[in-house]
């Protein structure tokens, strides 16, 4: 995040800035802000500014800049008092404005491995997050959710302890294996038992007593309802036409009962919605990329049709960098064996190439550009694909640094390019890309030259 420090009085408190005056010595609430931009979307701290009345932020002089600096690196390298340090001197820049000394401290979300970033040595304690203009405690669901997703191993490739075969709905195997051998003749002269077939995609695994039980990847893409239900309390998966007076549901249905079923029952739905190979292939991704990130622990899948487009909410947060994911190369699915049981059906191939294919087809089509929002409290993530090209919508903040992102992508390959080539690429209006590139060349990342727009090595 960047921000124009010649025009602070334009800015306000929001769940990205805090303002602290910071003239009564060190704000030690600081270190909750830390906590809190680190587990959510990242942001900026300024200290010595101070937010007036009316909520416009103005600088005060901070004379101890220096010694500011100092507690700040200290604290970080103090495991008792915060957990983890993902700042660099970067971070920390040292600024003047209007004669007046003030230190901006940016936050970079903390990457999975690193989060819950807490304070002091008890998480359930010392863990925050940032809702609109304040940090708030989170609560021990939340704690033990990111407690889970440090973790590298895919959490569905344990086994389902004390859930047997019974579990599963061997009708959904069956089908499995007829379309997988429709894709591969090869497969029918290889015999294998429902239970190798099961074990070959890591959805049966033995126990620590070596018996052979469904996983947790089993049990979802393939378990029978209320199997999975006494597992995942939360679990859902459901479709709706809003386009459809009646409201057709999905999930109650016997077709829905498990991730397999459910996934091609909406991929049926899918065909006659799309226009054409290309956007259907990119909706399949996207329902496939929903399904395989999402925390089943916490909820379910929801997805929406409108006839104007489509949205799909599923629960969790990001586990990689929304921002780089865009670009693609970044593959972190948080249930990596349902990945690799669609996988065999040519869906989800690409490592971390899913994304930004799906943008690559909404630019071609012309339509607005895909919009990821994530929440908080509870956590979930909503993708919005619209069928159309709205010249009065306004590009969020989460949209312009997505395709902050995509522009340095661009012109990596591109080399150079000129701004309205650039708008034109990402489907953007021209005073939208300029405002972007303004901020990519005030970062330092890009310089305008005669020709055009290009990367700064």
């Amino acid at each position: 995040m960047m921000i124009d420090f010649n025009n602070i009085e334009e800015y306000r408190e929001n769940n990205r800035i805090e303002a602290k005056k910071a003239l009564g010595g060190f704000p030690n609430s600081m270190w909750e802000t830390y906590s809190s931009f680190a587990n959510t979307l990242g942001g900026v701290i300024l200290l010595g500014v101070e937010e007036y009345k009316d909520h416009s932020l103005h600088a005060v002089d901070l004379p101890n800049r220096d010694e500011y600096v100092k507690i700040i690196f200290d604290t970080l390298k103090d495991v008792n008092k915060v957990s983890a340090n993902i700042l660099t001197e970067k971070d920390v820049q040292k600024v003047n404005f209007q004669g007046k000394r003030i230190l901006a401290v940016t936050v970079p979300r903390a990457d999975r491995v690193d989060r819950p970033i807490y304070i002091g040595t008890d998480p359930y304690l010392g863990t925050y997050r940032r809702g609109g203009e304040g940090d708030y405690r989170c609560s021990q669901k939340q704690v033990e959710t990111m407690l889970q997703d440090k973790k590298r191993m895919g959490g569905d490739m344990r086994t389902a302890n004390g859930f047997g075969f019974w579990a599963i709905d061997f009708d959904s195997v069956k089908d499995c294996r007829l379309r997988l051998e429709l894709l591969d003749k090869s497969l029918k002269d290889t015999p294998l038992s429902d239970l190798s077939f099961l074990k070959r995609l890591k959805c049966a695994a033995k126990d620590e007593k070596g018996r052979l039980r469904p996983t947790y990847a089993g049990l979802l893409t393939f378990g029978n309802r209320n199997a999975v239900l006494k597992k995942f309390k939360n679990f859902s998966l459901s479709y709706i036409d809003r386009t459809n007076p009646k409201n057709d549901i999905l999930p109650n249905s016997l077709s829905a009962e498990n991730i397999y079923n459910f996934f091609f029952a909406v991929c049926e739905k899918l065909v006659p919605i799309s226009e054409g190979s290309a956007v259907y292939v990119a909706l399949r991704e996207a329902l496939l990329n929903s399904l395989v990130n999402n925390n089943y622990s916490l909820g379910g899948v929801l997805v929406e049709y409108f006839g104007s487009g489509i949205t799909i909410k599923n629960s969790g947060s990001f586990r990689t960098n929304p921002y780089a994911a865009a670009k693609g190369g970044l593959s972190d699915p948080r249930n990596p064996a349902i990945k690799g049981v669609f996988k065999r059906f040519g869906v989800g191939e690409g490592n971390g190439g899913g994304v930004p294919f799906i943008y690559s087809v909404w630019r071609k089509k012309g339509w607005d550009i895909p919009c990821f929002i994530e929440d908080f409290d509870p956590d979930y993530i909503t993708l919005t694909l619209n069928f159309y090209r709205s010249e009065t919508s306004q590009p969020t903040q989460y949209n312009r640094e997505i395709i902050s992102v995509l522009i340095i992508s661009f012109l990596t390959e591109k080399r150079i390019a000129p701004l309205d080539e650039i708008a034109d690429t990402f489907n953007i209006p021209l005073p939208f890309a300029q405002s972007v590139v303004d901020g990519l060349t005030a970062k330092n990342l890009i310089v305008n030259e005669n020709n055009g727009y290009k990367l700064i090595r």
